[in-house]
C-alpha cells in the first residue's frame, strides 16, 4: 500500500472478517458494533457502512427458529389461537 501511495496510486486495504471486527476506526464509527444475543451471548455485527445524518436504526438479534410461529399463523394465516395450540400438540409445528 505504502508503495502504491507513493506513486500516487489510489488503494485501499482488503480485510478479512477478523481484521475488520477488530479494526478501531470501524468500531468507533459504529460500523462494528456488539450485539447481545439470547442463545450466542454478547458477539460483534457488522453494521451498514453507510450512515446518513437523521436515518439511526436500532440493530436487534435475529429472531429465534419459531419464535414468531403464533403471531404468523393467527395473523397472516388466519389460524385462531386453539388451531395452533392443536397444531402443536400434534407436532406439526
Amino acid at each position: 500500500m505504502r508503495a502504491f501511495a507513493e506513486k500516487g496510486i489510489p488503494c485501499g486495504a482488503v480485510l478479512d472478517t477478523a481484521e475488520v471486527l477488530a479494526d478501531p476506526h470501524l468500531r468507533e464509527r459504529g460500523t462494528v458494533f456488539e450485539l447481545d444475543h439470547p442463545t450466542r451471548g454478547r458477539h460483534a455485527m457488522i453494521g451498514c457502512p453507510l450512515q446518513l445524518s437523521g436515518s439511526h436504526f436500532a440493530a436487534s438479534p435475529a429472531p429465534l427458529l419459531g419464535e414468531h410461529t403464533e403471531a404468523v399463523l393467527t395473523s397472516l394465516a388466519g389460524y385462531s389461537a386453539q388451531e395452533v395450540r392443536q397444531l402443536r400438540d400434534k407436532g406439526v409445528i
